[in-house]
């Protein structure tokens, strides 16, 4: 009976005390992705930590996912499942990471809005998203990297039309 009940502490203390882990992979051996996941996993390994105590703190959400893989490739990121663009420099690496984990702590902790029909919406979603990344990455590496980040999503939206444009400039409006 002792032993069951030492491993049910043991898993407890194991999930309150761990770091989220995330595994990187290329989806192909080509050397500039596998550079790419040596590149994630080195941020990942220096600033988990403390990514994760900041989006936790501001949100009031917990991760309820102890272990996440992600796939680096060329193309656009996203969140479930996680890939993460390979051509960025370190600093839109680290924040498209830390973008696409507010994603998923949203969503897995059932925290996503959705529009009136019960879909995904994109404009709500950013908006939600928005409203804590400028400060989270200001807060974490200082406004240039705050600044960047965000003109860069200025960059690839298309117009003020955009759901994109229109959820930063609405979470800027606070």
């Amino acid at each position: 009976m002792a032993c069951s009940l030492d491993y049910t502490l043991f898993c407890f203390y194991e999930r309150i005390f761990s770091m989220l882990k995330i595994n990187f992979y290329p989806e192909d051996d080509n050397e500039d992705l596998v550079k790419g996941v040596q590149e994630y996993q080195e941020i990942w390994n220096t600033e988990g930590e403390k990514i994760v105590k900041k989006l936790e703190e501001i949100s009031g959400l917990k991760f309820v996912e102890n272990e996440i893989n992600a796939l680096v490739f060329e193309g656009i990121s996203y969140s479930i499942p996680l890939q993460l663009r390979v051509n960025l420099d370190k600093d839109l690496k680290t924040a498209t990471l830390i973008h696409e984990l507010c994603h998923r702590l949203f969503a897995k902790n059932n925290s996503v809005p959705k529009n009136p029909e019960r879909k995904f919406d994109k404009l709500t979603n950013h908006k939600q998203i928005y409203l804590i990344l400028y400060d989270l990455l200001e807060d974490l590496y200082g406004k240039e990297l705050a600044e960047k980040n965000k003109q860069r999503d200025f960059e690839l939206s298309k117009g003020k039309d955009d759901p994109y444009t229109q959820a930063w400039n609405w979470a800027l409006s606070f």
